[in-house]
């Protein structure tokens, strides 16, 4: 059977317990193979939760469904970001550009997707092309073996990745002000301090992507959304089986938690942990 869209993988994997990273890698041989027999309609990206429980929803939507309130905890928390953070000079931001004579909010978009990878609150979504790593996060925590995990699959269409290619299109928005569906691949330099930059050292090594919608749609889990959801799989992990994937996972890949974190900032952790914490408390008591 040719396999052309998500529905029919979803039809087959749909809720399947695995229980070893073999059967694992047998899903993915086969999950990998709609984007060429679809002609890179599809492309897929990967997710991991520790417990089946966890929704599909950024770091901010889990703490209010008030996709107003959400709005004004974001924009105090970039703010912040900006203000307190930023004259640290630990991570670099280039500053804003012109494309084709339009307004280019590079500078907001890449502080946006930095300061996630730093530790600050935002409605953005993480994802990763790279299944290890979503995998890695799915099974890491050992305070959750035992207890089933999930393995997230999205196949996003064409329409909503924005690349390199497509830089323009979501540039010349505010991320505050978009008004639809976004996976974001946002490139950076790789200049000779490149390594001193934490968050971008990062989302290369998480091969990071990110999915990001409207205030009205964020407070929304992905899979509670019909639009959304049919280009899902959840793939659910035994929790029984946990220990030994993460053994089997290290040993054959190479992908441990302290290797994609890149290395450990906790003055970075601290400052985040207190502009977020304030921050929220500030509009949600």
């Amino acid at each position: 059977m040719l396999i052309k869209h998500p529905s029919q993988l979803k039809t087959i994997y749909e809720d399947r317990v695995v229980h070893s990273l073999s059967e694992i890698i047998s899903i993915i041989e086969t999950i990998q193979m709609l984007k060429n027999s679809s002609g890179l309609e599809y492309f897929e990206h990967y997710r991991g939760h520790s417990l089946e429980s966890y929704k599909l929803e950024p770091g901010l939507s889990r703490l209010t469904k008030d996709s107003s309130i959400l709005k004004d905890i974001e924009q105090e928390l970039q703010v912040r970001f900006e203000k307190e953070f930023l004259p640290m000079k630990l991570d670099k931001l280039e500053l804003s550009k012109i494309y084709n004579g339009s307004t280019s909010y590079e500078r907001e978009w890449k502080m946006s997707l930095q300061s996630q990878h730093l530790g600050l609150k935002t409605r953005l979504l993480d994802w990763s092309i790279n299944w290890r790593i979503a995998l890695m996060f799915a099974i890491e925590n050992e305070v959750y073996h035992g207890r089933d995990g999930v393995f997230w699959i999205f196949f996003c269409p064409r329409e909503w990745r924005y690349n390199s290619a497509r830089r323009n299109e979501y540039l010349s928005i505010h991320p505050f002000e978009i008004a639809d569906f976004y996976l974001i691949n946002q490139g950076f330099l790789l200049d000779r301090n490149f390594k001193e930059y934490t968050g971008s050292m990062r989302q290369l090594r998480q091969a990071g992507r990110y999915t990001l919608q409207p205030y009205d749609k964020a407070i929304i889990p992905l899979e509670s959304q019909p639009e959304v959801n049919q280009y899902l799989i959840k793939i659910i992990i035994d929790g029984g089986s946990k220990a030994q994937i993460k053994k089997d996972l290290e040993e054959s890949e190479g992908i441990i938690l302290d290797w994609a974190y890149y290395k450990n900032e906790s003055e970075i952790d601290e400052m985040l942990k207190i502009i977020n914490t304030e921050t929220i408390l500030k509009f949600i008591l």
